[in-house]
């Protein structure tokens, strides 16, 4: 895996739409990940500054953070000097537009299947549709000969081919800043930019491979992501511009003084929900961020469940502190009823950092982060 060496040290890397987090992790093969360092620096998205400053901003500080503060505390851990193997970033929505695409190659007499096959109808689906982006990676979601999935494809011959592909698209602008300051920092090319649709979709149908259909998505940050896997294929992905950080800022907004996201969301099912007259202004502001938040996510669903009939397990990636008050919107709004069509209630798991506490150790001084979580299980089933 690693070639002679099962152990590895890697730095994980999250852009997110809000933030940006970084740590060390030891990765071996059938062995928990261990991450010895985490780091997270929130991107400053003021109106004097373009995206790929703000972005550039963020990382810069934590590559700093983790060559001054990470590596010598792996060194102490490793008893030896650090010597780093790998790098993988993942970089979500709105840095990275991620997207499913099909390509059929039809023919009247039966032809083989091969690997070469294949890779030229990815390369023609990715020469029509990056448009001056660069492609980060691609997954070959599904193959079909002649109108069936074949899971072992080479080596067939068919009248009919068909491919689903998955490609992670991102703008030469954030590709150049991100692999520039992360190269300059480590003096390595030996870095994998991806997304969170496909590390997302590997490791939880690696960790739940008895559930074929499930929606997963991220609501954490400035926007809101969900992916639908159907029969264990991941078949659709889309997004809306408003995640939990719109909420948080109502709250601000609103009158509530504190620096804790758990009693703002308890003030926001408050004012919403029990105690509509204490304060007029309040509750207006509070009860529109929160509706508009909802019928951005509800109209995602609709259109998804137009196309397919939706699962009822939901996975969600939220922020610790926000984990009950969206159990709850799950649960309870009509509006998540009617588009199921269903009294029976949701299986909504959250994928905060507990989830996670069995499956990845923190050393003491990191903290629990659910994406490089993800990251370091991704890096080990790669």
């Amino acid at each position: 895996m690693f070639g002679h060496r099962r152990k590895s040290t890697v730095v994980l890397i999250d852009v997110g739409s809000a933030s940006i987090s970084g740590a060390y992790a030891c990765v071996e093969k059938d062995c928990h990940p261990t991450i010895y360092y985490s780091t997270h620096v929130p991107i400053s998205l003021r109106d004097d500054l373009s995206p790929e400053d703000a972005v550039a901003q963020a990382l810069t500080k934590i590559t700093k953070d983790l060559l001054t503060i990470g590596a010598p505390i792996v060194s102490r851990y490793t008893n030896k000097e650090i010597h780093m193997d790998r790098i993988i970033i993942s970089i979500a929505a709105p840095w990275q537009d991620v997207r499913i695409q099909t390509r059929q190659k039809t023919e009247k007499k039966p032809f083989r299947f091969t690997k070469t096959v294949m890779d030229d109808m990815v390369m023609k689906i990715f020469a029509k549709t990056a448009h001056g982006r660069i492609i980060t990676n691609s997954m070959v979601v599904s193959i079909m000969l002649n109108g069936y999935v074949v899971t072992k494809p080479f080596g067939i011959k068919t009248k009919e081919a068909k491919m689903v592909v998955l490609g992670s698209y991102i703008t030469k602008e954030i590709a150049n800043c991100v692999t520039d300051i992360v190269t300059g920092a480590f003096h390595t090319d030996n870095i994998e930019i991806t997304a969170f649709a496909p590390i997302a979709y590997s490791v939880l149908c690696s960790l739940y491979p008895d559930e074929k259909n499930m929606l997963i998505i991220d609501i954490t940050g400035e926007m809101t992501d969900v992916v639908l896997i159907k029969n264990g294929l991941l078949v659709d992905i889309t997004h809306t511009k408003r995640g939990l950080n719109v909420l948080r800022r109502s709250a601000r907004d609103a009158g509530i003084r504190t620096t804790n996201s758990s009693e703002s969301f308890h003030a926001i099912e408050h004012a919403v929900l029990i105690d509509k007259d204490h304060n007029a202004q309040f509750t207006a502001r509070i009860q529109q961020a929160r509706a508009l938040w909802l019928q951005d996510i509800a109209h995602i669903l609709q259109t998804l469940n137009a196309r397919y009939v939706l699962p009822k397990v939901i996975f969600i990636l939220v922020d610790e502190d926000a984990v009950l008050f969206i159990k709850r919107q799950f649960d309870e709004e009509p509006i998540f009823k009617k588009i199921w069509l269903s009294s029976d209630p949701l299986s909504v798991i959250p994928l905060d950092a507990k989830r996670f506490s069995s499956l990845v150790t923190y050393k003491k001084g990191s903290h629990d982060d659910p994406f490089l979580s993800i990251l370091a299980l991704y890096a080990i089933r790669q």
